[in-house]
């Protein structure tokens, strides 16, 4: 059972599906929610029902505009979230995207549109909030801030070597058998458990938590155990599948070498494109 909860949570992509269901049993148990997403129509209306059926202990939920294709976009979300609260206690990298046939779009900075989205823009997104995830551990030394990562068994399809920088979408593969945009998820998926794993690494001996997980059917439940059940204060860095399950990832995706390549170049495609913000 999910147990109460007044802390500050983000979710993104927290208008639909899995998301909107993390948001709903959020709420229901104190917290106070923002969602970041793309589509504030959709938004709005989610969060007027949620008033509608508001009672005695529940939390509430707020909406805050962000658009993964864009570092732009991420900068001004944060900066925004940084206006509202000074700490942030629970956060579910739960956006992301699959597009089939769309691995020739591309983000505002120029990367194919899965590893850019689903990759790139939750790398940038996660580091900008490191200092608020660190705030709230320090307040809170007996509650570490925790981050979930939610990825896909589609992971298992990326290369062997797991990640690849000079071709990080698998765009120029020999003999593919996977259409491109198959590729590009599957590498963008693989991306945020190295993303995760290098994560927990860096971060070990701070107050942060992270988690990984991969989405399907009811895929909130294993989302919720990792950020908020007493039982995952143990299990940091581990990779959950439904329901709740601890799971195994590509061998790759354990490596610390794979995981340092991958986040450093992560870190240098980013610093061409980004502005410092306070």
């Amino acid at each position: 059972m999910l147990r109460d909860l007044t802390q500050i949570a983000l979710v993104t992509g927290g208008n639909s599906g899995i998301g909107l269901e993390t948001v709903r049993a959020l709420v229901k148990k104190g917290a106070k929610v923002y969602i970041a997403a793309r589509r504030e129509g959709a938004a709005h209306e989610f969060i007027e029902s949620l008033k509608a059926d508001h009672k005695p202990g529940y939390g509430s939920a707020e909406f805050i505009a962000l658009d993964l294709a864009s570092f732009r976009s991420i900068e001004n979300f944060v900066m925004e979230f940084k206006r509202r609260e000074q700490q942030l206690d629970l956060l579910f990298n739960n956006a992301g995207l699959i597009i089939p046939g769309g691995d020739k779009q591309v983000t505002k900075e120029g990367y194919e549109v899965h590893f850019g989205v689903n990759a790139l823009g939750v790398h940038y997104l996660t580091t900008l909030l490191i200092p608020l995830l660190q705030r709230s551990g320090k307040k809170n030394p007996n509650r570490p801030a925790r981050v979930c990562f939610t990825s896909s068994i589609g992971h298992l399809a990326a290369p062997k070597c797991g990640f690849d920088p000079a071709d990080p979408s698998s765009a120029n593969v020999s003999f593919p058998i996977l259409p491109g945009y198959m590729r590009a998820y599957a590498n963008s998926k693989m991306a945020n458990i190295l993303y995760a794993k290098g994560f927990f690494n860096i971060l070990l001996k701070t107050i942060i938590e992270p988690y990984l997980l991969y989405p399907a059917e009811f895929g909130c439940l294993s989302q919720l155990y990792a950020n908020t059940s007493a039982e995952g204060e143990r299990e940091g860095g581990q990779y959950f599948v439904p329901w709740a399950r601890k799971g195994k990832t590509a061998k790759s995706a354990e490596d610390i070498e794979v995981q340092d390549r991958a986040g450093a170049w992560y870190d240098d495609q980013i610093a061409k494109h980004t502005r410092s913000i306070e």
